[in-house]
């Protein structure tokens, strides 16, 4: 009859697993770390401003607006972008606005306004330009919205644009039955140019939203300065 002293260190090993087994056994999964990835810069630095109700000259201090935040990269866009409130949320007259923030001064700006564009037809990088303004029914707005903020933000216009001319902002106001929409550009140009821009917000808009010519109610161009 054997005794265990005559066990082999082989056979224990076998069925008694070691510290180190015991230790990795007993730990989670290692998950993988992934690189953060890299600012994605746009063209153009961007802000979203909100605009209070008015009434009579209030505008004229533009103490009805108030800045919500900057963005120059796409990552920066996104987190701005996805804390907004839907439309809904907006008073009936408030409006949110997208301006283009000035990368240096220019003959019309200085360091002291911070080279924000502010959403007014008399700030001095506005005057001269004019606006497409059109309605949009409540159920598809919040589309017609995110989908014409990328397409500005992106530089989606500037195939169609004449020289000098820029998209400098857009806008929605709530209103009772729906939402009015606006595409501020810088210079007026003619009647042609103004088409230009109409036309390539409906090529924009189709990408997304079937039959979106049939949404579009009283479309318009309105100048800053007549």
């Amino acid at each position: 009859m054997s005794s265990s002293a005559d066990q082999s260190p082989m056979d224990e090993s076998s069925t008694t697993p070691t510290n180190e087994e015991e230790y990795f056994e007993d730990q989670p999964p290692v998950e993988e770390k992934k690189p953060k990835s890299k600012p994605k810069p746009l063209k153009n630095k961007w802000r979203f401003w909100h605009e209070k109700v008015t009434t009579g000259d209030a505008w004229k201090s533009l103490e009805h607006l108030s800045d919500l935040c900057e963005f120059g990269t796409i990552q920066e866009f996104w987190s701005c972008f996805n804390n907004l409130p839907d439309l809904s949320h907006l008073k009936v007259k408030e409006s949110f606005h997208l301006m283009k923030n000035l990368n240096e001064p220019t003959d019309v700006t200085t360091k002291v306004q911070h080279l924000k564009i502010a959403p007014a037809w008399e700030d001095p990088y506005n005057v001269n330009g004019g606006e497409w303004v059109f309605r949009i029914p409540k159920e598809v707005s919040d589309t017609v919205w995110r989908e014409l903020v990328l397409a500005v933000i992106g530089e989606q216009y500037h195939s169609v644009l004449q020289p000098g001319d820029e998209i400098c902002g857009l806008s929605v106001s709530q209103r009772p039955t729906d939402n009015v929409f606006k595409i501020w550009n810088k210079v007026v140009g003619t009647e042609e140019d103004q088409k230009k821009i109409y036309s390539r917000t409906i090529e924009i808009l189709s990408e997304q939203i079937k039959n979106i010519s049939d949404s579009i109610q009283t479309p318009y161009y309105k100048k800053h300065k007549e």
